[in-house]
């Protein structure tokens, strides 16, 4: 068995969100390079500063699961964490935005009284928002069209059309998220919100298949995704040898 760096971690997410604290959690990467994993090292940085580097939360970590202190109240944060075995550091798994606030600071509750139906029942109701000082109202975008174009050993290349929904507001950039076929552990690819329709998706296991979405994002906030077809993580085949 051929020994390596492991994979990324899988599916990092917050619990326990406070304007100062967050707990960050995620489990052990789906590859560990064929040797134990030693160490998690965890990052952070503000999101909202491209031009800023990445902050070590830990680098001494043997659990899948630590509280970030001193978190600025109101900043945007993103967080990665990186698994380390004998062989050295993997890729990043990276999370998606987390704004530190107290649950329920930002939000507020929409109630309204039930119309008449006019001989029809009531199926549902759409909830829009606007800025103050804008005229239009926006929804989250629909799903973006994605597919794979090429795969590698180690990554997939995937680009996409946008969204026939662009909720009302301009799509600000997109989301890349990768799994493994058949689960839920969505890890994103993406740091930002992605200016462009194509992207290059790496940390990946070769000979495992994958599924990758897209997510538009406008003012409204993040919208459907949109799913490639699951492929698998190989090069591609060469043309056939003469005999």
């Amino acid at each position: 068995m051929f020994a390596d760096t492991p994979g990324p971690p899988v599916n990092l997410r917050f619990e326990e969100v406070r304007k100062n604290s967050v707990i960050c959690k995620w489990d052990p990467p789906l590859d560990d390079g064929g040797s134990e994993i030693l160490n998690y090292t965890l990052e952070n940085k503000d999101n909202s500063k491209l031009e800023f580097g990445w902050s070590c939360v830990t680098a001494t970590l043997r659990g899948c699961r630590y509280l970030v202190p001193k978190l600025i109240e109101k900043k945007e944060y993103i967080f990665r964490v990186v698994a380390e075995n004998k062989f050295g550091p993997g890729p990043p798994c990276v999370s998606k935005p987390l704004v530190a606030k107290n649950p329920f600071a930002n939000s507020m509750l929409v109630t309204w009284g039930t119309p008449k139906d006019n001989g029809s029942p009531i199926l549902g109701y759409w909830v829009e928002r606007r800025e103050i000082n804008s005229s239009h109202w926006a929804l989250p975008p629909g799903p973006p069209i994605a597919r794979v174009v090429a795969t590698t050993d180690h990554s997939i290349e995937v680009e996409w059309d946008p969204p026939a929904d662009n909720g009302g507001g301009e799509i600000m950039g997109y989301h890349v998220d990768k799994a493994m076929a058949g689960t839920k552990d969505w890890s994103r690819s993406t740091e930002r919100p992605w200016k462009t329709r194509n992207f290059t998706v790496y940390g990946v296991r070769e000979g495992a298949k994958y599924t990758v979405r897209v997510i538009a994002c406008n003012a409204a906030g993040e919208g459907t995704p949109g799913f490639t077809d699951a492929v698998f993580v190989r090069n591609p085949a060469g043309p056939p040898k003469n005999l």
